[in-house]
């Protein structure tokens, strides 16, 4: 599956036109991953959001597993949002890739596209509901 393929699966972003959407395919990074990578750690600053490509990556809020992270699904926008401390550590328990959206990039599209804020409020609140 390509970029532009996987971004129209994430949730977040099924408000924006297919335009935008290749658009944001062009602009991310895939960066590769093993199993045991951590990708996020708890109290970093958040530079990224990250899409799942492929493999897994699971969620930890001090000891505790949160979620599991799979295809399709992203995560750390939380930070971004409101440029605080990462919440939680999220290692990769798959080897994988994952697409990364710099900060500025997911910032300039949420101002200028702000239907989204109503896909990151309900990603959040599912987020919330799971926790």
């Amino acid at each position: 599956m390509d970029n532009f393929e996987l971004l129209q699966q994430v949730s977040i972003l099924q408000s924006l036109p297919v335009d935008e959407i290749k658009h944001l395919a062009a602009l991310v990074e895939p960066k590769s991953y093993a199993a045991g990578d951590v990708v996020i750690r708890d109290g970093d600053r958040g530079t990224y959001l990250y899409f799942v490509a492929s493999g897994a990556a699971k969620v930890r809020m001090g000891s505790e597993t949160v979620a599991l992270q799979e295809p399709g699904d992203c995560f750390g926008e939380m930070a971004l949002l409101d440029d605080s401390p990462r919440s939680a550590t999220i290692t990769m328990v798959k080897d994988g890739v994952l697409l990364r959206l710099h900060r500025d990039v997911f910032l300039d599209l949420v101002q200028r596209r702000p239907d989204m804020y109503k896909n990151l409020y309900k990603l959040l609140a599912d987020r919330i509901r799971t926790t």
